[in-house]
């Protein structure tokens, strides 16, 4: 998807949540996608700027995305809660190329993306 690109209303394009920029009139490679009950999609792109696209990394080009989710009362999100006590339901675990594990969580409104302090 470009931004603003004609998308049926029900898209909602959010454009740096796993970046820095917007789209401009660039397309991007890759986004991830998801697909409520109720049919809005939503597309969160991840551009960089001239440093490239969040997911136009290597770990995104594997056979096996690095997304799997943190099921409300499950280890995962126990754990992700003591860090984000915004965190009230299943949230969506997105790996990253460090190896560090992001929640992206429904805050009612829209998705919020909670990064956990890099360890040295």
């Amino acid at each position: 998807a470009t931004a603003g690109a004609a998308l049926p209303h029900e898209v909602t394009v959010i454009g740096t949540l796993f970046g820095n920029k917007k789209l401009g009139n660039r397309g991007t490679p890759r986004a991830l996608a998801i697909v409520h009950g109720n049919g809005a999609l939503f597309l969160l792109t991840g551009s960089l700027g001239e440093d490239g696209d969040f997911f136009d990394t290597p770990i995104w080009n594997s056979d096996e995305p690095p997304v799997r989710t943190a099921a409300r009362g499950s280890k995962d999100f126990v754990e992700l809660r003591r860090h984000e006590p915004r965190l009230h339901n299943d949230a969506i675990l997105v790996g990253t190329e460090a190896g560090i594990d992001m929640a992206l969580y429904w805050n009612g409104r829209t998705y919020a993306l909670y990064k956990p302090p890099e360890e040295p």
